[in-house]
C-alpha cells in the first residue's frame, strides 16, 4: 500500500488494478482512525463501559422481579421470537448502537470502505479481511422473494434461518466450542435458577418478608472480588502477550480450574432449610457468585482467543432463560435437592478446563529429536541382543523405557535386599530401593499396559543379576534389559559423567 498525490490530494493506492479478477484489496492505513486496534484507550473503555451497562440495565430488569411475580421472566422468552421478525422487516439492529457503539468488525468497515471506493471510483474494490471473497457483494434477499412465497409464506425469516443454520453447523464442527457453550449455558441456567433460591430459601422456607432481598448482597460483593481476582491472575496471559505477541488461550482457564472446585451449591441446598443459621446460605451463596464468575469470565474470554472474530456464533447458543421452572423445581424437589441437582450437573462441566489447559502443555512440549543410534541391549531372560529398533512392535507407536538404578546411588546408606543372591552383593552394588518399589507398581499394571504401549525396564547391571533380582521379586510380565554396553543412560540424562545412575522415564 502506497499514496500519491494527484490533483492537489493524496490518494491511497491499494495493491490490484480494479477489475472483476484482481480488485482494489482494502486495508488499513497506518494510523488509520478507523481502525478500531488504533484507538485511544479512552474510546475503547468507552466502548465497553457501554456495552457493559447495556448488559447489566438487561439481566437487572430480568433479575429484579426473582422474589416477586415469576410471570415476569416471559419477557426474556417472547424478546429474541419477535425481535427476529423486528429486524428481519424493520431494519438493523446496528441503527440502536450507531451512537454510543461504533463499528469494531474489522471485516465489515474494510468492506464498507470499499463499497464507497467502488461507487466513487467506478472500479472494483474489496475488503483485506473480508470473510467472503464474493464480489460484487449479493444484494439481500427476503422471503417475499422466493417464487413459492405466494402460496406457500415461510413464517421463519430469512436471518432466522441462516442463524439457525450457522449455529448448528458451528456447534457440530467444533467441539470445544460445543463444550464450553454448553458450560456457558448451564452457567446461565443455573445462575437464573439460583435467583429464585433465595427468595425460596428466605421467604417461604424461613418467612422472611421485606428484607427477603439482602442476601443478595453477598452476591455483589464476591462478584467485586472475582473480578478483582481476574485482573490478578491475567498476569501470565499479559506477560506472555507481551514477551511474543502470541499467548497460549489456555492462559486464561486458571481462574476456571479454581472456580470449578467451588461447588458451593451443595453446602446452600443443605444449610438452607430452616434449623440451620440465615448466614450459611449468605456464604455459600457469596462463594457461589465467586466462582460463577470466575467460570463465565474465564470461559468467555478463553473463546473469544480461540476463535477470534467469529466469537459471535460460538456465544449464540450460550444464552438460555430457563426461570421459569426455577419455582416449580424449588418447590418440587425442596432446596436441598433442588440446589444438589444443579451442583451435580456443575461439577460435571468441572474437569473441562483441567483437560484443555494440560492439553495445551503438552501441545507446547517440543517435538522429540531424531535418536543418536539404535542401541543395543542385553537381555535379562537369555543373554541375547535387543536393539531399540526392535523394542517396538507392529500397532504400538510408543515406547516407555524405565531406568532403573542398579547399581544404586553410591551415597544411599538405606538396607539391601533381605536376602537371596543378590543380598550379598556389595551394597553400592545392589539395587535402589525406591526404584525396586516404582518396577513393583509396573509389574502389576504391565500385562495391561502392553496391550497399547511398549513397556521396558532398563538397569546397568549385568543381565545375569538382573534376572536373579526379577526372579526374586517376582517379576514376570515386565521386559527386562541390560543397558551396561550401550551408552542410553549417558545420552538421555540418566546418568552422570561420573556413571551414578538416575531414575528417569523415557518416552519414544
Amino acid at each position: 500500500m502506497s499514496a500519491k498525490v494527484a490533483a492537489g490530494r493524496t490518494m491511497t493506492v491499494f495493491p490490484g488494478n480494479g477489475t472483476g479478477e484482481q480488485p482494489f484489496v482494502v486495508d488499513f492505513e497506518e494510523n488509520d482512525l478507523e481502525n478500531p486496534r488504533a484507538w485511544g484507550s479512552w474510546k475503547k473503555w468507552m466502548i465497553n463501559m457501554v456495552a457493559a451497562s447495556t448488559m447489566m440495565t438487561g439481566t437487572f430488569s430480568v433479575s429484579a422481579y426473582a422474589s416477586g411475580i415469576s410471570g415476569m421472566t416471559e419477557g426474556p422468552s417472547l424478546g429474541p421470537l419477535l425481535g427476529g421478525y423486528v429486524v428481519q422487516y424493520g431494519g438493523s439492529w446496528r441503527n440502536i448502537d450507531w451512537l454510543a457503539v461504533p463499528e469494531t468488525f474489522p471485516p465489515f468497515i474494510l468492506r464498507r470502505r470499499a463499497a464507497k471506493l467502488q461507487q466513487a471510483h467506478g472500479q472494483t474494490y474489496v475488503g483485506l479481511r473480508s470473510e467472503r471473497a464474493q464480489y460484487p457483494r449479493p444484494e439481500r434477499c427476503t422471503v417475499s422473494q422466493s417464487p413459492c412465497a405466494a402460496r406457500w409464506p415461510n413464517p421463519v425469516p430469512l436471518l432466522t434461518r441462516k442463524s439457525m443454520r450457522e449455529e448448528l453447523s458451528t456447534h457440530l464442527k467444533l467441539p470445544i466450542k460445543y463444550l464450553f457453550t454448553d458450560e456457558l449455558s448451564v452457567l446461565c441456567v443455573i445462575l437464573n435458577l439460583f435467583f429464585e433460591a433465595f427468595p425460596f430459601i428466605y421467604s417461604i422456607e424461613r418467612k422472611w418478608s421485606r428484607n427477603a432481598g439482602l442476601p443478595f448482597s453477598a452476591l455483589i460483593v464476591c462478584f467485586a472480588c472475582a473480578a478483582v481476582i481476574t485482573l490478578v491472575l491475567s498476569k501470565p496471559y499479559v506477560t506472555a502477550l507481551k514477551r511474543d505477541g502470541k499467548p497460549t488461550p489456555e492462559l486464561r482457564l486458571i481462574f476456571a480450574m479454581i472456580s470449578a472446585i467451588l461447588s458451593s451449591l451443595f453446602w446452600i441446598g443443605w444449610s438452607g432449610p430452616p434449623g440451620t443459621s440465615w448466614a450459611a446460605p449468605v456464604i455459600a451463596g457469596g462463594v457461589f457468585g465467586f466462582g460463577q464468575i470466575g467460570l463465565q469470565m474465564s470461559t468467555s474470554t478463553y473463546l473469544s482467543d480461540v476463535y477470534g472474530m467469529t466469537v459471535g456464533a460460538v456465544f449464540a447458543a450460550a444464552n438460555p432463560d430457563e426461570r421459569d421452572m426455577a419455582t416449580q423445581m424449588y418447590k418440587n424437589l425442596g432446596v436441598s435437592w433442588a440446589s444438589s441437582t444443579l451442583g451435580f450437573i456443575l461439577v460435571a462441566f468441572a474437569p473441562a478446563p483441567f483437560l484443555l489447559y494440560v492439553a495445551a502443555q503438552r501441545r507446547a512440549l517440543p517435538r522429540g529429536r531424531l535418536i543418536k543410534e539404535d542401541y543395543v541391549f542385553e537381555s535379562a531372560a537369555d543373554g541375547t541382543e535387543v536393539r531399540l529398533s526392535e523394542l517396538f512392535v507392529p500397532g504400538k507407536n510408543s515406547l516407555v523405557i524405565y531406568n532403573m538404578m542398579f547399581p544404586r546411588w553410591s551415597e544411599d546408606a538405606r538396607a539391601g535386599g533381605p536376602g537371596g543372591n543378590t543380598a550379598e552383593l556389595p551394597l553400592v552394588e545392589q539395587p535402589c530401593p525406591s526404584c525396586t518399589s516404582v518396577v513393583n507398581g509396573l509389574e502389576g499394571c504391565a500385562f495391561h499396559v502392553a496391550e497399547r504401549t511398549n513397556l521396558v525396564v532398563i538397569a546397568r547391571t549385568s543381565p545375569d543379576r538382573l534376572r536373579t533380582y526379577a526372579q526374586e521379586r517376582g517379576w514376570r510380565h515386565l521386559r527386562l534389559l541390560s543397558s551396561r554396553n550401550n551408552t542410553l543412560n549417558r545420552d538421555y540424562h540418566a546418568e552422570t559423567p561420573d556413571v551414578v545412575q538416575r531414575a528417569v522415564l523415557h518416552v519414544f
